[in-house]
């Protein structure tokens, strides 16, 4: 689940969906199938920076896991600290530390200007520049044109 802090309409005020039973998931996922009609899930981050009214999604993949997520479209820039893998915060402070050291003020999860965007780290100085993290493992059969990486190439 990656945006577990939400704001129920329906008296429960702020909540954190992981604390949630199997029964009350599925009561509020039944609750708020139309979500943008029936106004029943709030996300807390907006909400509590922003003031900005955001309607979540709530359902539930088939391996079980629970899912609450934005409308499309609406933007969806959140630090999900919490959920960051140790590489993910190394490769952060790597950036951190570098930029720093040639003179640029480094910021993280920081707003770009017209605040439309959200980076793992800002750096600020004679120039803007933004980094967002991004990795994940290769797997058998999913390199370039679904080669198999084990097969040496010609």
């Amino acid at each position: 689940m990656h945006n577990n802090l939400i704001y129920l309409t329906d008296g429960h005020g702020k909540v954190d969906a992981t604390q949630l039973s199997d029964f009350e998931w599925a009561r509020l996922v039944a609750d708020n199938r139309d979500s943008t009609r029936r106004q029943l899930v709030k996300c807390a981050w907006c909400w509590d920076e922003d003031k900005v009214t955001h309607w979540m999604k709530t359902y539930s993949r088939t391996n079980g896991a629970r899912v609450i997520s934005h409308q499309a479209g609406e933007c969806a820039d959140h630090p999900y600290q919490s959920l960051e893998s140790d590489e993910h915060k190394a490769y952060c402070d790597r950036v951190e530390r570098v930029g720093m050291a040639e003179g640029f003020q480094a910021r993280r999860e920081a707003r770009a200007g017209d605040g439309r965007t959200r980076s793992d780290v800002l750096l600020v100085g004679s120039r803007h520049v933004s980094y967002e993290m991004q990795h994940s493992p290769f797997k058998r059969r999913h390199g370039a044109k679904g080669a198999d990486p084990s097969v040496p190439r010609r």
